[in-house]
């Protein structure tokens, strides 16, 4: 991984979800579309889990 992508990355890592949605909203280049998109699949994905621990017990 780039350095760069290491200084991204742990800028939200112990952040809230107040705090990236209001820079996500707020006039700045990062973060953008794909950490958006991102956030959605992993919200995605674990609400899949939840139903399969559910469904197998």
């Amino acid at each position: 991984m780039k350095w760069w992508a290491d200084t991204l990355t742990s800028v939200y890592i112990n952040k809230s979800i107040k705090k990236y949605l209001e820079d996500l909203s707020a006039k700045k280049p990062v973060p953008g579309g794909g950490s958006a998109s991102a956030l959605t699949a992993a919200l995605g994905s674990s609400l899949i889990s939840m139903v399969v621990n559910f469904t197998l017990g």
